[in-house]
């Protein structure tokens, strides 16, 4: 009869061991936000997509891909935007030398980006779509 009491307490501390094991662990499926991750890497396919409405990852465009404009789903970096509006900004120079050297581009005339046959002959326009400029002769 010893034996048999002996047997059913070490099963209770066995059984009772085994729970507070088990308590300690995660459930078997549980759920992290994007908050709880502080380290680690992340594999990219698990990522949400960015937009301008949403956080996600972003893949950053190439210098030439920022100077063409044409893909839509790349983020712009520093070094790309100067790219591509340094060369605008020295059309604009170009533009204000030719007007004297004012610093102002207050003889420039751009009516839907061309210049049109009623601007004034020696007045300037610029086309908005490319940057080029042309005086009305």
């Amino acid at each position: 009869m010893a034996d048999l009491r002996d047997l059913a307490i070490r099963t209770a501390e066995d059984v009772n061991e085994h729970a507070l094991l088990i308590a300690g662990k995660a459930d078997a499926q549980h759920v992290h936000t994007a908050e709880d991750i502080t380290s680690g890497t992340l594999a990219a396919a698990r990522l949400p997509a960015a937009s301008t409405s949403a956080r996600g990852g972003v893949q950053l465009a190439t210098t030439a891909e920022t100077t063409t404009g044409t893909n839509t789903t790349k983020a712009v970096t520093p070094a790309g935007m100067a790219a591509r509006v340094t060369p605008l900004e020295q059309r604009i120079g170009v533009v204000e030398t030719s007007q004297g050297g004012s610093g102002s581009l207050s003889n420039v005339i751009a009516v839907a980006g061309v210049p049109t046959m009623n601007a004034p002959k020696g007045m300037w326009a610029i086309d908005t779509t490319t940057g080029d400029y042309y005086e009305q002769v």
